[in-house]
């Protein structure tokens, strides 16, 4: 059972698309691999069972997102091949996502973000652990690198990989080292650092395991792992629609505890967090150890449930609020009269010619 009707696979999008979108999607559904990958099990807990969120994400696309019942990780599953996902980023993306394959002035808005953002983290991690001017800073997944822009500024040596070439062109023509490619490559040259980021990221990276166990091994011991992505729990104050946050780019979807838990797993500690998600850990120098694992699945659906009764009330609130102006404009411009005039005039003839 899925949260709601509108979470039925039907093919229609949530989300308002334009006619270039939407040729994409029709063409990206046309070339979809089916079935995509054989069901898993939880990458948090391990177990099978689960509870059904969602047959589509936002762009009407086929997507079954489900909630794990033991531990309450909420994920898509199944999930598209590797080899799908390096199509979609290369040729779909964009195409669905932004309407267009490329363009210069919105690239130039995405990097000028990307920096005030960075901006904000610098911040963030300078009050939090305390940067030391000339570190090293490493960053998967960092597009055009505006957000690594802003520590250069501060003086930081940085280093960051994606494996998008449109992006990767932009960032390295503003003076940002940037390879193609993933953790992986970093790991190949040896290459380390105290402080590693990962901005809206690990929610896209299906093997979040063996992700996790390759950060790790980019950090020196006690260094510091950053960690920011959409929150379960936190959806947008103007907008309640859980609909709107599911995309078939995302296979993960995280509280601050069930993202928690899983780098406890992998030997990390949280040293600050809240539920935006906005985070950083700290490497532990021993050995993970066996923590007991306690559930967030009643709190996730909770949230979940609660924010599609707020949906519903506010949908109606909005209606309400337009059909009562709606019916003030009528009586003050005087066109109820003209309404009343028409319309009786109408009901008196049929019923004069029915006697």
């Amino acid at each position: 059972m899925v949260l709601n009707s509108r979470y039925e696979n039907d093919g229609k999008p949530e989300k308002k698309i334009n006619s270039s979108q939407k040729e994409a999607i029709d063409e990206f559904k046309k070339n979809m691999p089916h079935p995509v990958t054989l069901k898993e099990d939880c990458p948090l807990c391990h177990q099978n069972f689960f509870t059904q969120i969602s047959k589509k994400d936002r762009y009407g696309i086929e997507l079954s997102v489900v909630a794990c019942k033991n531990c309450g990780l909420v994920f898509a599953n199944p999930y598209y091949t590797i080899e799908f996902l390096q199509l979609f980023y290369s040729y779909y993306s964009h195409r669905i996502y932004r309407g267009y394959a490329s363009n210069t002035d919105d690239d130039e808005r995405l990097f000028l973000k990307q920096i005030e953002r960075g901006k904000n983290i610098y911040n963030y991690l300078n009050n939090n652990i305390g940067l030391t001017r000339g570190e090293r800073i490493l960053e998967v997944g960092a597009g055009a690198g505006g957000i690594l822009g802003y520590f250069q500024y501060k003086g930081h040596e940085v280093l960051g990989v994606d494996i998008n070439d449109l992006y990767l062109e932009y960032g390295r023509q503003k003076g940002i080292e940037l390879l193609k490619g993933d953790s992986q490559i970093l790991l190949e040259r040896g290459i380390k650092t105290n402080v590693l980021l990962y901005c809206d990221v690990l929610e896209h990276i299906p093997d979040i395991n063996a992700e996790l166990y390759r950060a790790k091994k980019l950090l020196h011991d006690g260094g510091y792992l950053y960690v920011t992505l959409p929150s379960i729990k936190k959806l947008p104050e103007k907008n309640t629609n859980f609909l709107l946050q599911i995309q078939n780019a995302h296979v993960y979807y995280f509280s601050l505890h069930t993202l928690t838990s899983i780098l406890e797993k992998h030997g990390f500690k949280i040293l600050e967090g809240n539920e935006q998600i906005n985070a950083v850990f700290k490497k532990n120098k021993t050995k993970s150890t066996k923590k007991t694992l306690i559930s967030d699945y009643n709190s996730c659906l909770q949230h979940l449930r609660e924010a599609e009764k707020r949906r519903r009330k506010l949908t109606f609130q909005i209606k309400s609020f337009v059909s009562k102006a709606l019916s003030n404009i009528i009586a003050y411009t005087g066109f109820d009269k003209l309404l009343k005039f028409i319309f009786g005039r109408r009901f008196y003839s049929q019923n004069k010619r029915r006697g």
